[in-house]
């Protein structure tokens, strides 16, 4: 099994595993590390997975966390690491040109889009009772307002 690096605040302190158990996938871990719990994430490609608060054992900070095998296809391959990093921000990356972006309309009103190997879906925003949303969420697409989420 190949390790996967633990990161906590920059520094490489640990490794862990990913094995998989029937339908679910198994992160387990461990790492030298500050005194308290520390909440943890797994990062590839796409979408992290929450993993949990560490649980001190000793000098050794232990994690190990089940989760589905629909989560572990959301994280992307190839998984780069374990970390205390904060979620990325709810915002795609900008295209070099807006326009470039194909858009998807789905049957509800809103529009589905895979950007770097993340998918996106746009609300609409006019008449959908949303209060002023963070301006980077905001996005015109031909000539209506949406808020952008990643899923």
């Amino acid at each position: 099994m190949e390790e996967i690096p633990i990161i906590i605040g920059g520094e490489t302190l640990g490794a862990g595993t990913l094995s998989r158990e029937g339908a679910y996938m198994r992160f387990t871990g461990s790492f030298k590390g500050p005194g308290s719990a520390v909440r943890l994430w797994l990062y590839g490609r796409g979408r992290p997975v929450y993993l949990g608060l560490s649980i001190p054992e000793g000098d050794d900070r232990r994690i190990s966390k089940r989760f589905s095998l629909a989560d572990f296809k959301a994280l992307g391959q190839p998984v780069t690491h374990c970390g205390d990093e904060q979620l990325r921000k709810a915002v795609p990356e900008e295209a070099s040109d807006p326009e470039d972006i194909l858009w998807y309309a789905l049957s509800d009103g809103t529009l589905q889009t895979v950007e770097n190997g993340r998918t996106f879906l746009a609300f609409p925003v006019e008449n959908q009772g949303f209060s002023t949303p963070d301006a980077s969420l905001l996005r015109t697409i031909e000539g209506k307002r949406y808020i952008i989420f990643p899923w």
